[in-house]
């Protein structure tokens, strides 16, 4: 994909272009990248930001009663405000499909501009303090929030009213079981003349001549504008696919959904009337008319494939806004 994901999406930094290794014998595989459901409430009253985005709550005030917010595949951070408008103990509880809130967040009771950015740096903030379980003595259990979720806010928990927690999200995986492959050469050592795969990418290509290694040679467009193509060391040529080198973005035509990123809608409320990035997919979009929201309406039939860009409010070839991988 052309430069896709200007600061959004690090569903792909997280490796976008790049060729990802496979992970040694004794590394724990990453969760694979996904769009995940945030099932969060909090005692008396909370504010929820994704990326800085700030969600619709429904239910900001009663912490008997949750709200669920989408947490785009790229995101990289989740913040909340809390407030306790009693002056007993305060307290935020949430889960996601791969964290809950627990005492790997950080908070603070002191406000800073920006604390809800990715770019804050929360690094002086303390370690969140749990004040309860999910379904402990002091909170009945919220359905739908993990069992496994702790209440959480500042150590002060009766003083400090109204405080600021932050959850960095955990690394994932954007395109499991990607990587250049057994196939792919370092050396022509031994290897007689002719084409292999480079262990450089997937749009490249390494060639032996007399020993010689000639390395990261680039898979050419068929003609300019055309789509990228990559290495298949299967067929000996580069082509739209490949079944030996799989890299984000690299499959044009086998592609399933990473992330619809932070521009996707799944409400209508407050919004005029018009196309968005629905959350469901990139081969779709969302209308809203009236309030109402007309999701999952498919791009037209092509091949290859169009995707939503919500940049340009039409389906394209090639998407700005919307994330798939190989």
């Amino acid at each position: 994909m052309k430069s896709m994901l200007i600061g959004t999406f690090v569903a792909c930094l997280r490796l976008f272009g790049a060729v990802l290794a496979a992970p040694a014998a004794d590394q724990q595989a990453l969760p694979v990248c996904a769009d995940q459901l945030l099932v969060i409430t909090g005692d008396n009253k909370i504010d929820v930001y994704v990326d800085g985005v700030r969600a619709i709550l429904a239910n900001a005030d009663n912490w008997r009663k949750s709200d669920t917010v989408t947490v785009a595949a790229s995101a990289q951070v989740v913040a909340v405000r809390g407030e306790d408008t009693t002056s007993s103990v305060g307290g935020i509880l949430g889960s996601g499909a791969n964290f809950v809130t627990d005492g790997s967040w950080k908070c603070t009771a002191t406000f800073s501009n920006g604390w809800e950015t990715i770019s804050f740096d929360d690094s002086s903030w303390s370690s969140a303090a749990i004040v309860g379980r999910n379904g402990g003595l002091r909170w009945e259990k919220i359905a739908g929030i993990d069992s496994d979720a702790s209440w959480i806010w500042t150590r002060k928990t009766v003083s400090d009213n109204v405080v600021y927690c932050r959850k960095t999200l955990p690394p994932c995986d954007p395109c499991p079981g990607s990587g250049t492959g057994p196939v792919c050469i370092a050396s022509c050592e031994g290897r007689r003349d002719g084409d292999y795969q480079s262990c450089k990418g997937c749009k490249v290509y390494a060639t032996c001549s007399n020993g010689i290694l000639y390395d990261e040679r680039q898979c050419t467009p068929s003609a300019p504008g055309a789509l990228p193509l990559v290495w298949d060391d299967t067929l000996k040529r580069c082509d739209y696919n490949s079944e030996t080198c799989k890299a984000c973005g690299s499959n044009i035509n086998k592609r399933s959904v990473v992330g619809t990123g932070p521009a996707c809608i799944a409400s209508c409320d407050g919004r005029l009337d018009g196309d968005y990035q629905s959350c469901k997919g990139c081969k779709m979009y969302a209308s809203c008319s009236n309030g109402i929201l007309h999701d999952e309406r498919p791009c037209a039939p092509s091949n290859p494939p169009l995707f939503w860009d919500d940049s340009k409010k039409r389906c394209e070839r090639e998407s700005t806004t919307c994330t798939e991988c190989s």
